[in-house]
């Protein structure tokens, strides 16, 4: 099985050792860069995917960690696979306002004969052993960052199930779904959301330990 291995930023790359990214390219993994943000990472991801016809895509990078009573401190710096991602910021209205289109009965994907149901949440393919958790992975996709822990707060109020935001997955997974292709995201959380100081964030960290969960799921991997 072939596998696309995609990466958002080539900052993201950097933080991972050469050794580790030949060990991918073993595994059957192309690494690429899809781009920043939802609207370069879905277009890109759809040229790649109709390029390269993968068996499946794996979007890896960093995230960031919201505070909720099941995580602390030493969640940062460590990695998780997710099982659904939502999209937040496309829709009517900002903050206490915001309603996403999903919920305005609005499909953000359309065909000439009829639109499609709408979308929000997309399931994701879970990579390896994912019988023994205990909760369901949300990634929230955002079209702009939270600026402070206050719209984090409000973030968390239209997913109270969240536990990381990112800007891509969202994006990739509408091209991923397009393409009919299965997708698996993998974010290691570099700092919390709305922590806007990067001396506080542990991006070495958090890349080496997305690395290392998805060199543990080689075996699915190469299934």
């Amino acid at each position: 099985m072939r596998s696309l291995l995609l990466i958002p930023t080539a900052f993201e790359k950097a933080k991972i050792d050469p050794n580790i990214l030949a060990t991918f390219r073993s595994m059957g993994l192309d690494v690429e860069l899809c781009g920043f943000g939802l609207i370069a990472s879905t277009a890109q991801a759809t040229r790649l995917i109709t390029q390269r016809h993968p068996d499946r895509v794996i979007l890896a990078g960093i995230a960031g960690l919201y505070r909720t009573k099941n995580v602390d401190e030493t969640w940062i710096g460590q990695a998780a696979i997710f099982d659904r991602v939502v999209s937040y910021g496309i829709g009517v209205g900002s903050g206490l306002k915001f309603t996403s289109a999903g919920a305005l009965g609005w499909s953000q994907l359309q065909s000439e004969e009829r639109a499609g149901p709408p979308i929000d949440v997309i399931t994701l393919d879970t990579i390896g052993d994912s019988s023994t958790k205990e909760s369901i992975n949300v990634l929230v996709s955002v079209t702009a960052a939270s600026a402070d822990y206050e719209e984090a707060s409000g973030k968390l109020r239209c997913f109270p199930d969240a536990l990381a935001e990112d800007m891509e997955g969202f994006g990739v997974a509408i091209a991923c779904q397009l393409c009919q292709v299965p997708l698996s995201i993998a974010r290691g959380f570099s700092n919390w959301v709305g922590d806007r100081d990067h001396k506080n964030w542990k991006v070495s960290k958090a890349m080496d330990s997305v690395c290392k969960l998805l060199i543990e799921t080689s075996r699915s991997l190469s299934k």
